[in-house]
């Protein structure tokens, strides 16, 4: 047998090895201590995002039982980085990323940094004294634990309602490459109506990719999760294939800073301040609306996710979506999204050149 072939079934055997760990992953939703403390410190510094009063007798509780530690250090600390760091949103969720919990300590976990990011190296160890007073004086642990029963029933109401319908093999078939990174799906019980798809990479550890979910309740205290939170979880899985670096970055560069200009004020109001995200994101939606057309979703639910996109001045959405079918039809040509990505590049370069066009004309 020549080095060739001998090379060429060491790839093969890789390749299917990597394809059957991905496989074998068992995408559950579950819950982390981590992010129970995080949103909560959250609540109590007054982020207005994680202030909702729809998560029933959790967020109830967090405001009766936690409230006396308003004033807590941990907590004036949390309002000082917001300020300072605008530390909010996903933000705090990444930062309950680079903790845990340990029932009666908290320590940071091997980020490869010495900081708790966005706060400063300086700033860490001050926030982590604080954090673990906070954590033993409150007994947050003990909170935590109290609640099992509504953890219990989210889950299963979340595996009943959103799992069910969820494709995760979609992403092999729709990239043509499995992901390697863990993906991880995690309830935010007081986290209000956002979703959050924050990463982590560990020492020694795969990259996780997390779509924290909202929560919230009826008026008989039982969750609500609609059919609709399965497109949230597959838009913030994509964003794993998403990534626009080496080559294609510079590609578009251009275009990319162009459509930034033309958005700039409404996409900074979304958090997507810089070009790369912006297309990214673009990306990552119109995928979820191909997610959406290959499960045989119904037209006016489809119409309504490009509308949607739209209206978040996302305004190249349907010849957008437009270009990833054509993707999907033809698959000899383009076998994985990596092959498409000089399409991708023409189509911004192309939408750019357009509106320029009209812009001139509009100025004769």
């Amino acid at each position: 047998m020549d080095r060739i072939m001998k090379k060429s079934i060491v790839l093969f055997c890789l390749f299917a090895l990597c394809c059957f760990g991905v496989r074998a992953q068992k995408i559950e939703p579950q819950v982390m201590e981590e992010v129970k403390l995080m949103s909560s410190l959250a609540r109590l510094a007054g982020y207005g995002e994680y202030n909702y009063d729809i998560g029933g007798r959790y967020t109830a509780d967090i405001d009766s039982v936690l409230g006396k530690y308003r004033s807590h250090q941990a907590v004036e600390m949390m309002k000082q980085f917001k300020e300072k760091y605008g530390l909010g949103y996903d933000r705090v969720m990444s930062m309950a990323l680079q903790i845990e919990c340990r029932g009666d300590s908290i320590v940071k976990l091997d980020t490869g940094k010495k900081r708790l990011s966005p706060v400063s190296e300086q700033e860490t160890p001050r926030f982590l004294t604080a954090l673990n007073d906070f954590y033993r004086t409150s007994r947050f642990n003990d909170f935590f634990n109290a609640h099992a029963d509504v953890y219990a029933l989210g889950l299963q109401v979340f595996n009943d309602s959103v799992m069910a319908c969820f494709d995760k093999e979609w992403y092999t078939r729709f990239y043509g490459m499995p992901p390697v990174e863990q993906y991880r799906i995690v309830i935010g019980f007081a986290n209000g109506p956002c979703n959050y798809g924050p990463s982590r990479k560990l020492a020694d550890r795969p990259k996780e990719v997390f779509a924290i979910m909202n929560y919230a309740v009826d008026k008989n205290g039982r969750p609500i999760f609609y059919r609709k939170i399965a497109e949230t979880v597959v838009h913030e899985f994509c964003h794993s294939f998403t990534k626009i670096k080496g080559d294609t970055e510079k590609a578009l560069e251009k275009s990319g800073k162009t459509i930034q200009e033309y958005t700039r004020f409404s996409m900074k109001r979304q958090a997507y301040d810089t070009w790369k995200n912006i297309l990214e994101e673009s990306l990552v939606r119109a995928a979820t609306i191909c997610y959406l057309i290959d499960h045989d979703y119904d037209e006016k639910v489809v119409r309504g996710a490009i509308v949607e996109q739209v209206d978040h001045n996302f305004f190249w959405m349907p010849e957008l979506v437009q270009t990833l079918r054509y993707y999907e039809s033809h698959r000899r040509k383009y076998p994985t999204f990596t092959s498409f990505w000089p399409e991708i590049v023409r189509f911004f370069d192309d939408y750019v050149a357009d509106r320029e066009k009209q812009m001139s004309k509009a100025m004769k």
